[in-house]
């Protein structure tokens, strides 16, 4: 890969950010790529999380539902859809106890996303989210005090900010040098975006 940095934002409660997580993860081990993962929250509190029974969200989901049971999962209507900073610090702890594995940011950021897709988990709820650090194999303790004292919160809105001034204006979207690829995307695109090959995909445009 070339020295350009490639950076997947994504939100966990967006199913199209768990379908270009398990894309991005089947190109970046059958390549040997770097991807770095950057949290873009759909409503960063203190905006209200958005509601399950919204018109526009039960019709994004109905769209997504068969593109998901096509990438193998098995999706669940969400009774809720609650914030994801908490679900986002843990990532940022995983992250900095391991860094520069890609593959292993991805699967993590995977497994939450799964989890709220298939099963409904309520991903602000620190607990649960203790549980995956243990499956993880970090330290559910000191996972929890970092929780609980919003250690990581910082970086989460970092990483918001400087989508936004990169031009992000949703999610999925890979920021490349100074291109965005932007929704949902096959594994041939993501592997020629990855490896620094101009794409002709009419969702990249320059970033600001």
């Amino acid at each position: 890969m070339s020295d350009r940095a490639a950076t997947l934002y994504f939100d966990l409660i967006d199913p199209g950010s768990l379908v270009m997580l398990r894309r991005a993860a089947t190109v970046v081990s059958s390549r040997d790529l770097v991807l770095d993962l950057a949290p873009f929250e759909v409503r960063p509190p203190p905006e209200p999380p958005l509601e399950a029974a919204h018109p526009a969200w039960r019709a994004y989901w109905s769209e997504m539902h068969p593109i998901l049971e096509a990438e193998g999962f098995t999706p669940r209507t969400p009774s809720r859809v609650p914030w994801t900073r908490k679900a986002h610090e843990l990532l940022e702890h995983a992250a900095r106890q391991s860094p520069g594995d890609t593959a292993g940011s991805i699967r993590r950021a995977e497994a939450l996303a799964q989890a709220f897709v298939e099963h409904d988990i309520d991903l602000a709820r620190i607990d649960t989210l203790v549980g995956f650090a243990r499956d993880w194999g970090l330290d559910p303790t000191e996972a929890k005090a970092v929780l609980d004292v919003d250690g990581c919160a910082e970086a989460v809105m970092l990483h918001r900010d400087a989508a936004t001034r990169s031009g992000v204006r949703g999610v999925p979207a890979l920021h490349c040098g100074d291109q965005l690829l932007e929704g949902l995307h096959d594994v041939d695109t993501l592997h020629a975006f990855l490896t620094n090959r101009r794409s002709h995909s009419p969702s990249l445009r320059p970033s600001t």
